[in-house]
């Protein structure tokens, strides 16, 4: 379990180390009001930044893969459990 809720993640670079398949996954307690930043590059899976509840845990998982020698990220946010 995470003890204490973020306000505030910032992703600003990888440092990618393979040509094939990479995962970064943060898991994390959501405060009242927690924003998510991620690079220009990195994309959400479903098209759109999800929203994120209060006093929720979530999974965040960034997955890199290779596409015709370009890295495409994809992001997906998970919700765990709330807390009560």
């Amino acid at each position: 379990n995470c003890t204490s809720a973020l306000s505030d993640i910032a992703v600003t670079s990888f440092n990618t180390t393979s040509e094939g398949y990479e995962e970064y996954m943060v898991l994390f307690k959501s405060g009242s009001a927690t924003t998510i930043s991620l690079p220009s590059d990195v994309c959400w899976a479903n098209g759109e930044q999800p929203e994120i509840g209060a006093d929720t845990e979530y999974e965040l998982s960034i997955s890199k893969r290779v596409v015709d020698g370009a890295n495409i990220f994809k992001a997906i946010l998970v919700p765990f459990k709330t807390i009560e």
